[in-house]
């Protein structure tokens, strides 16, 4: 009997590193940052161990993360726009609950690991100095951006399409529309005053974050916290006197060094060897069982199958490092070949020596110099608009923000020696929020397989929205796995109708029909480790 081919094309999201049991969510890094979870961590031992009452952690968390809050917003209405002091003045208000803690003898070696472990990170957290101007925005977006906003406040990458947006356009235009040129020939001065200027900015700015829902404060007359949040952006970037230019260079030298910041934090959940490093070992071995879940969704492996795959990640994590030890795990029937492996934003170990060489080893390329940084970016879209064919916008200082320029410049394919194959029979996507910032490589590769006139398989995977540990009865879990389905197909509606909007010649509005009634559109549910 011939093999048959069954060549994949692997799309992974963050999800994937959720589901392999790291916490590599913005939220959970700003949590960390901003001192919340080492507070919450305190407090729920002092709550413990000398008030004596029972406490949940997920509750004391939740409520560290609501009164850090308000402590935030409180303090940056002051205009205590320094973000170290700011949070190094939070996580001191722990330090009478920690002295209190640390004299406790105790016969539970775990719990004396626990304080002896709090000591430590409260000590080192004191000594860290945060300066970066991206983690000062995030900080005030925390602050004023209610929970329950529209736009979240740590959609990262749409935070920075605002920010960069109102600094390098918005507010200059928001001047522009009161001041006018001065009448030299007629002798006709005009001038704006300050408090105009700021006045008409605060209305442009309202309106051009009409997505967020802030916070509002009965008590608070003058400026609300809309304004705020402007004038801390401002503060950190804007400059009317300076080039858009020097300006976009600007944010773009401090958002890099956030990227780093990132990438640490990442590290520290992953490891760095995967040959030696437990963390690394554990999570591998997770990713493998999941990706065996999801190119064989019915645990059907047939040993005549020669399995293709091709794996665009979207993580910083599951490089292709573990190539090796991945496929030496799969115990399958088939067989296995991997074709290319691609992190396309980067990876989180890319100033790592041991990740240096094992890179080198695997590419058996000593002139390997530098690895891609992790990198944040706006989509093309928000960017360029055209009309009747022709781009006019090559002269925006927000292109060097873009995910096409920001891949060039981190020179992603340094690590990538393989394209994809020309040709396969499903596309898999798991793990993946689908959000715009990303829709042109979904469209790239939708034109790079002909989606619309093929016969290749989009097989999406949805979250069921609970975890195995998780004691809900099976009605429950009906009714959650169920709106997060109906949330997942939304998503991928407006995925597939905006690509189906970008091909001519062809009914793209039926995009959605035509594939299911070809049956090649599936939306899973997420396998349960």
């Amino acid at each position: 009997m011939n093999d048959i081919d069954n060549k994949c094309l692997l799309i992974l999201g963050n999800g994937f590193d959720l589901q392999c049991g790291l916490n590599t969510t913005y939220d959970n890094f700003f949590n960390l940052r901003f001192g919340i979870i080492l507070t919450a961590q305190i407090h729920w031992e002092y709550v413990k161990n000398i008030s004596k009452v029972n406490a949940d952690y997920k509750d004391t968390l939740y409520e560290r993360k609501s009164a850090a809050k308000e402590f935030f917003r409180q303090n940056l209405y002051k205009n205590k726009n320094s973000i170290n002091a700011l949070v190094k003045e939070y996580v001191e208000k722990f330090s009478d609950e920690l002295k209190e803690l640390k004299p406790i003898n105790s016969q539970d070696t775990n719990l004396t690991k626990r304080i002896d472990y709090l000591n430590s990170e409260f000590e080192n957290f004191t000594k860290n100095n945060i300066t970066n101007s991206w983690e000062l925005i995030a900080l005030a977006a925390f602050a004023f951006i209610k929970n329950d906003s529209p736009i979240m406040w740590s959609d990262v990458e749409r935070m920075i399409y605002e920010v960069i947006t109102w600094v390098l356009k918005g507010r200059r235009k928001s001047d522009a529309q009161l001041q006018k040129e001065d009448d030299l020939v007629n002798h006709k001065f005009y001038t704006v005053s300050t408090d105009a200027l700021d006045k008409k900015a605060n209305t442009n700015f309202i309106a051009f974050f009409n997505g967020y829902s802030f916070e509002n404060d009965a008590a608070l007359n003058e400026p609300p916290y809309q304004s705020i949040f402007r004038k801390i952006i401002e503060k950190e970037f804007y400059d009317p006197y300076e080039s858009l230019d020097i300006l976009a260079n600007k944010m773009l030298n401090e958002l890099v060094k956030f990227e780093s910041i990132f990438s640490n934090f990442i590290n520290q959940q992953t490891g760095l060897d995967y040959e030696k490093d437990t963390k690394t070992i554990n999570y591998y071995q997770r990713a493998t069982k999941l990706v065996r879940s999801l190119i064989y969704p019915n645990g059907y492996m047939n040993e005549d199958i020669n399995t293709i795959i091709d794996i665009l990640n979207f993580n910083y994590t599951f490089d292709v490092r573990f190539k090796i030890p991945f496929l030496k795990s799969i115990d399958l029937k088939g067989k296995w070949q991997i074709n290319s492996w691609n992190n396309i934003h980067g990876v989180a170990c890319w100033n790592s020596d041991i990740a240096q060489q094992q890179y080198s080893q695997l590419f058996k390329n000593k002139e390997l110099e530098k690895l891609p940084a992790p990198i944040f970016g706006v989509d093309n879209h928000e960017i360029f608009e055209i009309d009747s064919g022709e781009n006019d916008n090559w002269d925006d200082p927000r292109i060097i923000f873009t995910k096409s320029y920001r891949l060039i410049d981190n020179h992603v394919n340094s690590i990538r020696n393989t394209a994809f194959q020309k040709k396969v029979d499903t596309i898999i996507i798991y793990g993946h929020s689908l959000n715009r910032a990303d829709y042109s490589y979904f469209e790239s590769i939708f034109d790079i397989y002909d989606v619309f006139n093929s016969d290749v398989k989009l097989r999406f995977y949805y979250w069921h929205g609970y975890d195995k540990k998780d004691n809900l009865s099976e009605e429950q879990k009906k009714v959650i796995a169920k709106q997060q389905e109906r949330k997942a197909m939304k998503n991928i509606a407006k995925l597939l109708n905006s690509y189906g909007s970008t091909l001519e010649n062809e009914h793209g509005e039926n995009i959605i029909n035509k594939l299911v009634l070809e049956q090649r559109l599936s939306l899973l549910p997420s396998p349960l480790l």
